[in-house]
């Protein structure tokens, strides 16, 4: 019952999204084993090499699918050719798996390349890996970041920065903000763009949102490029110059929008966030439940369950 709604599911988002560039098919698949993951209540491995932990997590599909990723993406690789989509990217995307070196990192990265390189050697329709990035000001691991993504390319695939975003603090829930703290976000998100441009196989570069004012982090930990009133932050600066552009005397970005979710207590839309620990924003949702996928983050979904 559960193959079947893998399958009917893959294939209804392939058939819905046909023209979308790239497509997380399994988010965050790999099992943890980094210093305090049990006391956030993460899975954690079994330190086997072949038990059902020894790289994956269990999931709402796993262990009761045992090939639950496989399927995926060879269901989505299917689903896609039947609507002449082939153009489609397919990847998978974790956490804590973006550098080759430190303690906090590099044996889920190497969790992640095996099950690349395995995944590639069965054949499956893996097109690239996408590493989240969340981040806080302490990160300065950017060799290993390299090191992780130019071995991911000599496999043949792509690298994607999904998630980015660079807290003052992982572990305290509010911090002090000063400009010596804004200039060492500023040179976090610099250095990775740069060890992006210079990896062929890193080929996006995403932030996890814009304003500080809407984060799952919550505004007190300031991690995103612009602050909560839109202003632009020394991020901003910071990666205009990595990139040859002159920043702007208006570093104010004018908007005439208003987001789906505030501060008012109006309704947020399907699929976007309605809470969590630091969450601002609207709570209700115009359509569907409110759905808690965690500590830190809730989704307006029209069934109760979080498309994941």
């Amino acid at each position: 019952e559960k193959k079947d709604a893998l399958v009917e599911y893959v294939s209804t988002v392939a058939a819905r999204y046909p023209d979308a560039y790239a497509w997380d098919v399994y988010n965050e698949p790999v099992c943890d084993d980094f210093p305090f993951a049990a006391a956030a209540g993460l899975e954690i491995c079994d330190g086997t090499e072949d038990g059902l932990n020894a790289i994956y997590k269990n999931s709402s599909w796993y262990p009761d699918v045992p090939d639950a990723l496989e399927l995926a993406f060879t269901t989505a690789a299917e689903a896609l050719e039947s609507v002449n989509a082939t153009d489609v990217k397919l990847f998978l995307n974790d956490y804590m798996a973006e550098s080759s070196t430190g303690v906090l990192y590099a044996s889920k990265a190497d969790r992640v390349y095996t099950l690349a390189r395995q995944l590639l050697a069965k054949g499956i329709p893996l097109h690239g890996v996408g590493m989240q990035f969340h981040l806080d000001l302490t990160y300065s691991s950017f060799d290993g970041v390299a090191a992780n993504m130019k071995r991911l390319g000599e496999l043949g695939l792509e690298v994607h920065v999904t998630e980015l975003d660079v807290s003052c603090s992982l572990t305290a829930s509010t911090c002090s903000w000063d400009d010596s703290d804004a200039a060492k976000q500023a040179k976090i998100y610099a250095s990775l763009l740069q060890v992006c441009l210079d990896e062929p196989a890193c080929t996006s570069f995403e932030s996890w949102g814009v304003t500080d004012k809407y984060t799952w982090r919550g505004v007190s930990q300031h991690p995103l490029p612009f602050d909560e009133n839109l202003n632009a932050k020394a991020a901003v600066t910071s990666m205009l110059e990595i990139l040859g552009v002159e920043p702007s005397s208006d570093d104010t970005p004018a908007s005439d929008d208003t987001p789906a979710t505030d501060d008012s207590g109006s309704c947020t839309d399907l699929y976007t966030q309605c809470g969590g620990e630091g969450w601002t924003g609207a709570t209700e949702c115009c359509d569907g439940t409110c759905t808690a996928s965690g500590q830190y983050y809730s989704q307006c979904t029209p069934s109760g369950k979080l498309l994941r």
